[in-house]
């Protein structure tokens, strides 16, 4: 009888520790991507001129082609 309200109580600890974990990481996925964006703006307002053209084009054009071929 003791045993089911361990599994019971086992299996609410393992939803609740799920949900609290993926809420953690949805966190950590939003803060990693604001970091990620203010490192790109300080790298970029380092580099030179011409560096900076070419990466702009590099990367608008990789955003080009993962759009087109996101649909396939």
């Amino acid at each position: 009888m003791f045993k089911f309200f361990d599994i019971i109580i086992n299996l609410i600890s393992t939803l609740v520790n799920f949900v609290i974990t993926f809420f953690e990481m949805i966190v950590y996925i939003f803060t990693f991507i604001g970091n990620g964006i203010v490192y790109l703006g300080t790298i970029t307002a380092v580099l030179p001129s011409f560096v900076v053209a070419f990466v702009t084009v590099s990367v608008a054009y990789i955003v080009i082609i993962t759009v087109i071929n996101h649909g396939s």
